[in-house]
Parts: C-alpha cells; sequence; structure tokens
C-alpha cells in the first residue's frame, strides 16, 4: 500500500489525498493469480473510509508514493524517450517520420496529449485523467481520433516501463478506448481500378494491384521482401502476419508485370519501403480514390458535399475538418474475396489464399453490393 499528497497541475493549490494498492486475486477464466490495483483519491471518493484512514497515516507517518529506485519522469522525458525510439524503429521500415513546422516529430494526438498533461509527473497520469481527456476531446468534436490518442499515451507509458524509467504499477488500470460503429466494408467497384493504379504513385500503384487480386493483409504487404517473390512461379511465399504461419499465394492478373517493373533489390529489401507508412498511404489513397469519383469529402460539421475542399456553408476546410467518405485502402481483402468466390473459386482455396482458419471469419469478409444481385439472376437465367 502507498499513498501521498500532491497537487494536479490543472486545479492551482487545490491538494488530493490518494493511495493504491494491490492485492492477489484468482483470474475466473485461467484460475490463476495476477495482481489487482486499487485506487482510491479525495477527488473520487470524498467520502472513502480508506482515503480518511490514509489522511490519518500520512500526518502520522508522513507516507511518500514509492518511487521504485528509478527515476520521476516528466510527461515531457517519457514522450521525448518514446519518440526517439519510435524514429529508429520507423527508419528501419524504411519510413521517414512527419515532423511539425516548427520541427517537432508528430504522431496521432500529440497536441491534445501536450494540451492536457504538460508539466504532469508521469507517474502521476491513471485512468480517471484519462478518461476526463475522453469526454474534453469529445466535446470538441473529436471522435474517432480519441482512440488514436489514448494508443500513442499508452505506447509511451509502455516503453518507459520498458526502459525501467517507470514500474508497471505506476501505469494506469487500463487505457479506455471509445466504442466506435466499424465502418461497413464495401467492395471496390471494378471500373475504378485502372483509374486507380493511374492515380497512385509507387509504392502504392503495385501494392494497390497485389491487394486487389490476391486479398493480402496490409500489414503482409508492408512486410514483404524481395526473397518471398518468386516471378518464375508466379507466387508468393511469406510467413503470414497474425500466425506467422508460411503461405503461398498466386500472383494474378497484371501483378507479375508489374513486381517485374520495380527496381529489384537485395533478397532482404523490403518489396515495397515506405508503405508501411500508414498515414502517408491513407492520404495518398484518399486523394487518388477521391480524384477518380471513387470517394469524397464531406464537411463534418453539416455532412455537406466539398468541392475542392469547400464547405457552402463553413467555408474553405482543411483536411482534418474535413471526413472522407468512401471505401479504404484495407477493403481491397474484401473485395478479393468477393471476386474469387463470383469467379467459382472454391472456398476452401480462398481461405488457404486469406490465411483464414475459420468459416465463419473468412464469410465475414465475403461481402457484396447490387452488382452481385445481377450475377445471381445471370447465373440463374443460364446466362452465365
Amino acid at each position: 500500500m502507498a499513498g501521498g499528497i500532491y497537487p494536479r497541475p490543472k486545479e492551482g493549490k487545490r491538494r488530493i489525498w490518494w493511495c493504491w494498492w494491490t492485492e492477489r486475486v484468482k483470474d475466473p477464466r485461467t484460475g490463476k493469480l495476477k495482481s489487482k490495483k486499487h485506487y482510491a483519491s479525495s477527488q473520487s471518493t470524498k467520502r472513502s473510509d480508506a482515503v480518511t484512514l490514509l489522511s490519518t497515516k500520512i500526518h502520522e507517518a508522513r507516507l511518500q508514493k514509492p518511487r521504485f529506485d528509478l527515476p520521476d519522469p516528466t510527461y515531457e522525458e517519457v514522450r521525448d524517450s518514446w519518440l526517439r525510439h519510435r524514429e529508429v524503429e520507423q527508419a528501419k521500415k524504411g519510413v521517414k517520420v512527419e515532423r511539425l513546422k516548427n520541427g517537432d516529430v508528430y504522431f496521432q494526438g500529440r497536441s491534445y496529449l501536450d494540451e492536457y498533461f504538460g508539466g504532469w509527473q508521469a507517474s502521476s497520469i491513471d485512468t480517471e485523467e484519462i478518461e476526463d481527456l475522453q469526454r474534453k476531446l469529445l466535446a470538441r468534436g473529436l471522435k474517432n481520433g480519441i482512440n488514436h490518442v489514448i494508443r500513442s499515451l499508452r505506447a509511451m507509458l509502455r516503453y518507459a516501463v520498458a526502459t525501467r524509467r517507470l514500474n508497471a504499477l505506476q501505469l494506469p488500470d487500463k487505457f479506455p478506448m471509445m466504442a466506435a460503429p466499424r465502418r461497413e466494408p464495401q467492395p471496390i467497384d471494378q471500373r475504378f481500378v485502372k483509374p486507380l493504379l493511374a492515380a497512385l504513385d509507387e509504392p502504392y500503384r503495385t501494392a494497390f494491384a497485389l491487394a486487389y487480386h490476391s486479398g493480402m493483409r496490409l500489414s503482409e504487404i508492408d512486410r514483404l521482401k524481395w526473397e518471398h517473390v518468386d516471378l518464375a512461379r508466379r507466387r508468393l511465399y511469406f510467413p503470414g502476419a497474425k500466425t506467422g504461419e508460411w503461405r503461398r499465394v498466386p500472383l494474378l492478373a497484371d501483378v507479375p508485370k508489374l513486381l517485374a517493373a520495380l527496381s529489384k533489390g537485395k533478397p532482404t529489401d523490403l518489396l515495397f519501403p515506405g508503405f508501411a507508412d500508414r498515414t502517408a498511404r491513407a492520404r495518398a489513397w484518399r486523394d487518388a480514390a477521391v480524384k477518380v469519383g471513387l470517394g469524397a469529402w464531406q464537411c463534418r460539421k453539416c455532412d455537406a458535399a466539398l468541392k475542392k475542399m469547400r464547405c457552402p456553408e463553413h467555408g474553405q476546410a482543411t483536411e482534418r475538418l474535413a471526413k472522407y467518405c468512401g471505401p479504404l485502402f484495407r477493403f481491397t481483402r474484401h473485395t478479393a474475396i468477393r471476386n474469387l468466390t463470383n469467379r467459382g473459386v472454391p472456398m476452401q482455396r480462398v481461405m488457404q489464399m486469406t490465411g483464414h482458419k475459420n468459416v465463419p471469419t473468412h464469410m465475414g469478409y465475403n461481402v457484396s453490393d447490387e452488382a452481385d444481385l445481377d450475377l445471381i439472376r445471370e447465373t440463374y437465367d443460364g446466362k452465365v
């Protein structure tokens, strides 16, 4: 058990009594013992007996929050240490980190985290403050981006534990995520494939063709190396992203020609260097989709269609004040499964290509649209 008194930076000189303790409890799922952390403070539990008892002990024994013989870094120190590590890891993947105008390294949610936790000790960040941050971001109109903010905070605090700047017991009990409805997947119309290939630059052009025809996960494509490519047999042989099991995927349509046109590197070089940068990849896809008419931009405030990024009611809109509507890059996996099924490829073979292990999961990716109804009619009438 530990306790102390500390001021909150956002609340001036107001001091809060706090205490936390751990106990060994049995996990109902595994039956094994695990440590469970309990937390109480005068801010959330003003009439708590535990806080009242602790306040007396603090006066008598002058308890202090343990530091576990580790440094007590600020939020800024933990953030900068994590950013240096992240920059090195991104460089290994061939991804150049994005920077703000002032030269600071960008990551999702940096401005919100810096504004809220600036000047805090990293060990003082608890679940209550994370939930309060979520409420404030919701009030400001931020939706899906809130989870990106929390993931960034979780990553930097866990890295601080890995580098022994914090103890795991000093982390929040949990990092709550906002439950957001998942966007309904929609197949990519075949009529837009050639225009998209013309609108996309490398490494996204060939990667899109490969994903569209094979149904590979984007996380698998960004890890592909030249040693995984066998152009003579027109196939790929690589470890799956989730299970790590090796599987074979045939190269279909014009994908072998596109791969042969790429400048070949060493066997251990990435096939698509730079494709792992999710931010750049999403922007390249959205720009191409809007350019060919597959997607569109809408105003976040009134849902009006934007023409040249301008709202008829709210004026010029930036990318943050607009929302993209249309198929996402990852919907290539759903499209490929649907196209292979419509062409009569047995489900077992499609599952071998995509790496799915059970039928319900596979069927969840086999989406359809109005064009599939016409195919059913033609098949039933004997025209196919």
